[in-house]
């Protein structure tokens, strides 16, 4: 693949309909428009996926965008956990993740084999699972992809386990506020549903401070050599054709 991106697509966004994350969706549009994104995702963890999609939807059809929306879950294999995100490639899509996420707040990967076709699925794979890898492939074809974020150890790992099993990555960068300057929303939020909870919420953690809503210059910059990775995100976008009644 050629090295030139013109654009990307921030894929693991969480809003505020969701617990902890702080992205309000007119922010969203606003800064999507301002960095000339052409599509924009609401991927929200567990039954916080069904919260607001229409609003996002409509929002970004008001505002010529085109809306992804995606589904981040625990997936189980062989009683084995398995990071996942599901995108809606269509509408029938969009029905099979409301359905799955009503059953139950993890699914089992059984509950994938015959919707497939209408899901894109993104997973973490920081550790080998030689299994849930080769499940996953099997069920999703080409639209399985490995996930590339942060950096380090799980970084190098997930490129690793990507060329061992031939499976394409794509570059996602974790969204839990739009700007640089809402750090302290977040965190402030983090521990009001921390003690909403009775559990102590983590510590502040300095990568906090970079889960923002990132422009393609900053995420090319973050990762000069991982283009390819970063074009994906607008691969799987173009996969993404959604068309709700709302």
């Amino acid at each position: 693949m050629e090295n030139k991106v013109e654009n990307f697509v921030n894929l693991h966004v969480g809003t505020d309909y969701s617990e902890i994350s702080v992205c309000r969706i007119n922010n969203l549009i606003e800064k999507a428009k301002k960095y000339n994104m052409t599509s924009l995702a609401k991927t929200d963890f567990g039954t916080w996926f069904l919260n607001g999609a229409d609003q996002f939807y409509n929002a970004c059809i008001a505002n010529k965008i085109k809306p992804i929306i995606g589904l981040r879950s625990v997936l189980i294999n062989d009683d084995k956990k398995i990071f996942v995100c599901l995108y809606a490639k269509n509408n029938e899509g969009y029905k099979d993740l409301c359905t799955l996420i009503s059953k139950s707040r993890r699914l089992n990967i059984k509950d994938l084999k015959g919707i497939s076709d209408n899901l894109v699925c993104s997973i973490k794979a920081c550790e080998k699972n030689n299994k849930g890898i080769s499940d996953l492939k099997d069920i999703f074809g080409e639209d399985l992809y490995i996930e590339l974020t942060g950096d380090g150890e799980c970084f190098s790992k997930s490129k690793e386990l990507a060329k061992e099993f031939n499976v394409k990555t794509v570059m996602v960068d974790a969204v839990c506020f739009v700007n640089k300057e809402d750090v302290d929303e977040y965190r402030k939020n983090k521990k009001q549903v921390g003690n909403k909870h009775g559990y102590k919420p983590t510590e502040d953690a300095d990568y906090e401070e970079d889960m923002y809503f990132k422009s393609f210059e900053e995420i090319a910059k973050k990762y000069p050599n991982d283009l390819d990775s970063i074009s994906r995100t607008n691969e799987i976008a173009d996969k993404c054709n959604l068309f709700l009644k709302t």
